[in-house]
């Protein structure tokens, strides 16, 4: 090869080399602006902080079994393990009224219609020297969740709004949505996993007995929950009858005759329920509180 094929092929040799670590450096370049695009998605999907968790159970369960007229009493819980606080509603309204109950598949709204039954509350767990530990219940609009804390509200479907359910089953969830009115607060969108209700026919179930004692069950909670008295005694009074043997529905009839204002009834109904409690290593010291307070009001 003559001098100048020699310079001449030094060059191309020299090009190549360039062209081949500008390719190198491209990818390497477009690799690093890659990752780092998919680094930033992931930070911008992630849940900024912690993440409360939603919880729900209807009736004190995940899965019940009701008659029409059976009141459904929904309770909706918010928790959050990290001790780092999450504040959920405030000024511009409560955590509870951002709360709804929609069907599993669908997302639509209850085919009944429901109402908070009470007031949202918070209950605080508090340490204790070191002994058992402490109980405190707050009521402020405001969830402000960390581990220790627990805030529930109930959403209930009175028995009149239940008359009409048609036998079928039913599979709801809770939801909460918190916007981002204010950037720098809690932004999410949490749903509970969901609870199964069955509605059967009476004349077309054989539990038919155990299914009516427990609408009268629940009826007697849920009128004991909303101030109505007369409901509840009535409603107390067929549970009692229906199960002689349980202290709870004697204890709960009490419950409604005090709050008619008949404090030595109400100790007697009390008295009573003592007598058909079960002995145990643990005494009923949900009826002595009871009739220790009545017996001071004399």
């Amino acid at each position: 090869m003559t001098p100048a094929g020699r310079r001449l092929a030094a060059a191309f040799a020299a090009i190549a080399l360039i062209l081949v670590a500008s390719w190198i450096a491209r990818r390497s370049i477009e690799s690093d602006r890659r990752a780092g695009m998919a680094r930033a998605l992931t930070a911008a999907d992630a849940p900024p902080g912690p993440q409360p968790a939603l919880s729900l159970n209807v009736n004190g369960n995940r899965r019940i079994e009701v008659l029409p007229s059976t009141p459904l009493l929904f309770a909706v819980s918010l928790t959050n393990r990290s001790d780092q606080e999450v504040t959920i509603g405030g000024r511009l309204g409560s955590w509870a009224s951002r709360v709804r109950l929609t069907q599993a598949e669908t997302g639509a709204a209850l085919s009944w219609s429901v109402a908070p039954l009470g007031r949202p509350e918070t209950i605080v767990i508090t340490a204790n020297g070191g002994g058992a530990p402490g109980i405190d219940v707050e009521t402020s609009g405001a969830a402000v969740v960390r581990s220790g804390r627990v805030s529930r509200m109930i959403l209930a479907a009175s028995p009149a709004a239940m008359a009409g359910a048609r036998p079928g089953t039913y599979v709801m969830r809770a939801e909460l949505e918190q916007g981002g009115l204010m950037p720098w607060g809690w932004r999410g969108h949490l749903v509970s996993a969901p609870v199964t209700i069955v509605v059967r026919e009476a004349d077309r179930t054989s539990n038919r007995e155990a299914l009516e004692g427990a609408r009268s069950a629940m009826s007697t909670h849920y009128f004991l929950a909303a101030d109505r008295p007369e409901d509840a005694r009535r409603a107390a009074l067929d549970w009692s009858q229906r199960d002689p043997k349980n202290p709870v529905p004697l204890m709960l009839l009490g419950d409604a005759v005090a709050a008619l204002g008949r404090p030595r009834a109400a100790l007697t109904i009390y008295r009573a329920a003592l007598k058909v409690s079960p002995r145990s290593y643990e005494p009923p010291a949900l009826l002595y509180d009871r009739i220790a307070k009545l017996s001071a009001r004399k």
